[in-house]
């Protein structure tokens, strides 16, 4: 039997505004939607503080092997065309950072790994 076709992209639209995510609608292990992850990796887990129902989460916490300096953990939202916009983020440092895990993952001033809270 044939395979089936894929189906056809959605027709391009700007992006909806205003948007708002609280990451409840997607699955645990997931890439947030809208998101794109640079220089780390980030994923959609129950909230371990138990203060929200899920939250997106930096899942690497070791730097990689390199052959150029490494970007600080970011990921980005939005599109180029974007001038006036306001943005609300509630953010949380888990025990982990107590442990002296770098707190820029591996970025670091140009690109080194030490950048570290303890």
């Amino acid at each position: 039997a044939p395979a089936s076709e894929p189906p056809e992209p959605p027709l391009a639209a700007p992006f909806p505004l205003p948007y708002e995510d609280a990451f409840d609608s997607q699955p645990v292990g997931s890439q947030a939607r809208f998101l794109s992850d640079q220089g780390g990796s980030f994923e959609i887990v129950d909230d371990p503080n138990e203060t929200r129902g899920k939250v997106l989460q930096q899942k690497v916490l070791s730097c990689p092997i390199s052959w150029a300096p490494n970007p600080d953990p970011f990921t980005v939202a939005g599109a180029v065309n974007w001038t006036d916009y306001e943005v609300e983020v509630d953010v949380s440092l888990d025990s982990l950072v107590g442990r002296s895990i770098p707190a820029s993952g591996c970025g670091g001033i140009g690109g080194s790994s030490d950048t570290y809270a303890a």
